[in-house]
């Protein structure tokens, strides 16, 4: 099969285990591929949606295969000849580091290693030493992350086997297909600029509410020679616009929240299984409740239940997406951690979720608010008024909620992420201990 030539004018992304950076010009990926910043394990995509293998980039992979042979060839000669492992430069060695895109160094293993544990380098970074064709990810270098092994320990390469085992066996090939299929389509990126557009949408909702919901009361307030209704009104009008600035505000700081507390998962296995969850839950509530508006005839209970399969579909696109969440699923996540990952894990998607809960409930709410109010207006019917007014005031009652939640989100977000940064800190003592005298327990 041909591969189909690169389009030199597009911009390119890269996607490095679950970590975007781009775009780049064509010319800039050559210059990668030079630097062995850019190699065919890496996947690559125009749009940030569909997304290919690097390798198939012709112009960047596609040429040279007679040299990757004699390099492939040499390197079984060398294999052949040795232990049978890739030789690693010693680890005294010069090492060098990206950080804010120029290339750092050198500095000894040792020191490399206690910037890793401390978080200053990820595993997805670029690592290079004499002894390596390329730069290479830093979760590539072995003992990098993790301690050194102990005799009588199972050899790493067994423990990944057995993972893996336990992995393949538990996973179901249809479910998988369902959340990779959400992942790659609802992206982080994809998720920000919706929480960015429904928290605007959920503004303008809150106007058109302001405007509809007292001219109602108004109306009725007239028709019914009410002085105290037409008081509610006007109460209406203000309280509504209180809200809508309150939860925008508050919509806006959570995410500022989110953005300034990191936690770690060993993996990814409880998002997955969060997400699948939440889709379930999501599919359940909205079916039971439009059964229920079809049974009674009372289609108000329909506002709810897109509300629930709108709102627990996105949660779940958020639990697929960690690095939204601010969450990092390192291998050597301790279990103190997991648990502090998890209960921070929930606290996220409460936070992530306030925005669009406000933006979708706003829509809606306001969309019933209305109709229910032609309704009334437009029939003379004592039973189809009874229903507009049941339409009206469940989507003002809903409107007033949704405006609150993300208020109420943060508050409760704030005071329990006291006791878990408390708990992170006591986790993250060995860690600094090993800053301090290293890993072998000398000073550093």
């Amino acid at each position: 099969m041909v591969k189909k030539a690169a389009n030199e004018n597009d911009r390119y992304y890269i996607r490095i285990r679950g970590k975007i950076t781009g775009p780049f010009a064509f010319e800039q990926l050559k210059a990668l591929r030079k630097q062995g910043r850019l190699n065919q394990t890496f996947e690559v995509s125009t749009d940030r949606r569909s997304w290919k293998s690097a390798k198939s980039l012709k112009g960047i992979f596609g040429e040279g295969r007679e040299k990757q042979a004699q390099v492939k060839s040499a390197d079984s000669t060398e294999k052949s000849s040795g232990d049978g492992n890739r030789s690693m430069p010693a680890e005294s060695d010069g090492w060098y580091y990206e950080e804010g895109g120029q290339q750092t160094g050198p500095v000894p293993f040792d020191e490399l290693r206690r910037m890793a544990r401390s978080g200053q380098i990820q595993r997805e970074d670029f690592v290079w030493s004499k002894g390596f064709d390329e730069w290479l990810p830093a979760a590539d270098v072995p003992r990098l992350f993790t301690k050194e092994k102990r005799p009588g320990h199972s050899s790493s390469k067994a423990s990944s086997n057995v993972q893996q085992g336990f992995k393949d066996a538990s996973s179901g090939i249809l479910w998988t297909a369902i959340l990779n299929g959400i992942r790659q389509r609802f992206t982080s990126d994809f998720l920000e600029e919706t929480a960015t557009a429904f928290m605007r949408w959920g503004g303008f909702a809150m106007i058109g509410a302001m405007v509809v919901a007292p001219l109602f009361m108004a109306y009725v307030a007239v028709k019914q020679d009410s002085i105290r209704l037409l008081l509610i009104a006007g109460g209406a009008f203000l309280g509504l616009g209180v809200l809508k600035y309150l939860a925008q505000r508050m919509a806006a700081a959570v995410h500022h929240l989110v953005r300034s507390s990191p936690s770690r998962l060993a993996s990814s296995a409880f998002l997955d299984s969060a997400a699948l969850l939440f889709l379930s839950i999501g599919v359940a509530l909205a079916t039971g409740l439009t059964l229920f508006a079809i049974q009674s005839d009372d289609f108000s209970y329909i506002v709810p239940a897109l509300q629930a399969l709108i709102a627990f579909g996105y949660a779940a696109c958020i639990a697929l997406q960690p690095e939204w969440l601010n969450i990092q699923c390192p291998s050597d996540a301790s279990g103190g951690e997991e648990g502090v990952g998890v209960l921070s894990f929930l606290l996220k998607v409460l936070l992530r979720f306030a925005a669009v809960n406000f933006g979708v409930g706003a829509i809606l709410s306001t969309a019933g608010i209305t109709i229910g109010a032609i309704l009334f207006l437009v029939t003379d019917d004592a039973g189809t008024q009874f229903t507009a007014l049941s339409l009206a005031m469940i989507s003002g009652g809903m409107l007033v909620a949704v405006a609150l939640f993300p208020l109420l989100a943060y508050l409760t977000s704030a005071l329990l992420f006291i006791p878990l940064d408390v708990v992170n800190s006591v986790l993250e003592i060995p860690r600094k201990l090993d800053q301090i005298t290293g890993p072998d327990g000398s000073e550093g």
